[in-house]
């Protein structure tokens, strides 16, 4: 098992969260001494698994400049609070209290539907808040572009299937995404969320048997539980993604074993399994107030909710989303964080997805056209599902910029053939 150190350290921080807060709400335990148990609890699977697990730096001279950003950004940005609404009426209130009596004593604070939602993001974020107060609280945020940052370097180098000395340069280019720097210093969880979501692209290109090779496919629902726990929206495009791996796989479902079904069950519900259940005996639905057409809670109204005031108009809007919100930020919700970084890489993934089809004999083996195939799907999926709000897919500028990289590294390895005057890809 090879792990990125940065990823491995968020990994870690996500696991002894919530299985912290399952001892908190099994066995009523203080949060320190949860937090003490648990941390020995991962730190005994580490040492157990010590000779598999390999963690790796993937550092590079040219990775100075993104450390050099970041503390450009934390010098404009640390001296502002953190005065988000969304901070101030539901994140501080989940951080806080994630089992508390929201029925019998503390009747729906905050807004209705945000009073429920699965509080691991917004735990992690404590954890770092109680040490370092409210301000620096928001460090995970921080070092959550740390961790894409070397994930997108990652995929690059798969999706391109180089080693172009140019990625870290391309790398670099996530933090002129406005959705991305836009939220380094709050409390939203998007950004803790996002690098799982990434983790799990990169399992789906890296990987050519993902089914056979168990110790990633028991990660990859580890991933998706820990993505599920911390944004619940995060499960639609989950399903997306494994509906994509299915398929490249399709050849390798016989490798499934029987065993392996209810350890995948339990590494994807163990991350936010507690935060479900305690909806469920509380209002009578895990996913409250959400779809309360299918679970039928007696506190909310018989809706499948979303906010109609934002987002598609009508479903023929999902094809050209990323470009209308590029040029009417205003259709979005998050109207401030829309930047031009959509609509160039929308237009660059449909391009490719054209040419390759024109121009490609073998389109199987072109991870690039693999990849545009899936940021479009996850695009659509976003847009009509997602309402299109920006920081529930930070991941997709991410992707296009992987494919624009990708796209630029084939142009590197481009000759001309003397003779045939024809192009050639060394």
């Amino acid at each position: 098992m090879k792990f990125n150190v940065h990823f491995f350290v968020m990994l870690l921080i996500a696991s002894v969260i919530s299985v912290a807060d399952i001892l908190i709400y099994v066995f009523k335990l203080d949060y320190w001494l949860a937090i003490a148990i648990s941390f020995a609890i991962a730190t005994c699977i580490i040492f157990i698994n010590r000779k598999k697990i390999k963690i790796k730096t993937d550092f590079e001279k040219y990775d100075i400049i993104m450390f050099i950003m970041l503390v450009l950004t934390l010098l404009a940005k640390v001296f502002l609070a953190d005065e988000v609404w969304d901070t101030n009426n539901y994140h501080i209130y989940l951080q806080e209290t994630p089992f508390i009596d929201k029925i019998n004593f503390d009747f729906f604070p905050g807004r209705t539907i945000n009073s429920f939602l699965f509080p691991l993001g917004d735990r992690m974020h404590y954890f770092f808040r109680l040490i370092f107060g409210y301000r620096f609280g928001t460090i995970l945020s921080w070092y959550a572009v740390i961790v894409a940052y070397y994930q997108t370097k990652s995929l690059i180098r798969t999706v391109s299937k180089s080693n172009s000395k140019y990625i870290p340069i391309y790398a670099n280019l996530c933090y002129l995404i406005h959705v991305i720097y836009g939220y380094i210093c709050v409390y939203h969880i998007d950004l803790l969320s996002m690098i799982f979501i990434l983790e799990l692209v990169y399992i789906a290109f890296e990987k050519e048997n993902f089914i056979k090779d168990k110790q990633t496919l028991y990660l990859s629902f580890l991933y998706s539980g820990i993505a599920t726990g911390i944004k619940v929206s995060n499960i639609i495009i989950i399903f997306v993604l494994y509906f994509f791996i299915l398929v490249k796989n399709i050849k390798n479902l016989k490798d499934i074993k029987i065993q392996d079904i209810p350890i995948c069950i339990i590494l994807f519900v163990l991350p936010f399994g507690t935060y479900a259940y305690d909806n469920f005996i509380q209002t009578g639905s895990i996913l409250f107030p959400y779809y309360n057409n299918i679970f039928k809670s007696r506190y909310f109204a018989n809706i499948s909710w979303h906010d109609i005031n934002f987002g598609l108009p009508n479903i023929l809007y999902a094809l050209v989303w990323p470009i209308l919100i590029s040029i009417d930020p205003l259709l979005g919700y998050d109207y401030y964080v829309y930047d031009f970084s959509w609509l160039m890489g929308y237009v660059v993934t449909i391009s490719y997805i054209i040419y390759a089809l024109i121009k490609h004999k073998n389109i199987k083996e072109d991870k690039v056209f693999q990849l545009s195939i899936l940021s479009l799907i996850i695009s659509i999926v976003w847009a009509k599902f997602l309402m299109g709000y920006a920081r529930y897919a930070c991941y997709i500028p991410i992707l296009y910029i992987v494919i624009f990289a990708s796209i630029g590294i084939k142009l590197e390895k481009v000759d001309i053939d003397k003779e045939t005057n024809k192009k050639v890809y060394r």
